[in-house]
């Protein structure tokens, strides 16, 4: 074999391998929204706090974890957004476990796994009455 041709040949099979790497990490998404007012924390994925939306891959079927919306000082967790795609959505509990345990071999698990669709978790906070104003120039917000 040529030197030119060896060096396709590897070419190609790096080429292969990263290809191969992207197929086996390929997977859904969770995409975390936090608009204002707290955070978002889990053991799993960190926090994600005001002003982010932090992107969760989820590429096993065995996938668990639990979200917690935890408040800002002067604010309060209402519950969980709703909407086509989100998890979780309309539940005032401020834990959303998030599992796939007992479906680990369904194929519609391995189906939405494999898919590369994003899926949403966003709290949804409120400023507490009362709390100090927000003081800016010469006016005063509540």
């Amino acid at each position: 074999m040529t030197d030119r041709r060896a060096f396709t040949m590897k070419r190609v099979l790096k080429f292969l391998l990263l290809l191969s790497i992207t197929v086996l990490i390929a997977g859904c998404k969770l995409a975390i929204i936090v608009v204002e007012g707290g955070e978002v924390q889990s053991d799993g994925s960190g926090v994600c706090s005001a002003g982010s939306i932090c992107i969760v891959d989820v590429t096993d079927p065995d996938f668990a974890e639990t979200f917690s919306a935890v408040p800002n000082d002067g604010w309060a967790f209402q519950k969980w957004n709703s909407g086509s795609g989100f998890f979780c959505g309309g539940s005032s509990e401020p834990f959303c476990h998030l599992s796939f345990a007992g479906h680990e071999e369904s194929k519609e698990v391995a189906k939405m796994v494999a898919s590369d669709e994003t899926f949403y978790l966003m709290p949804v906070f409120k400023r507490i009455s009362g709390y100090p104003p927000i003081v800016g120039g010469n006016k005063e917000w509540l």
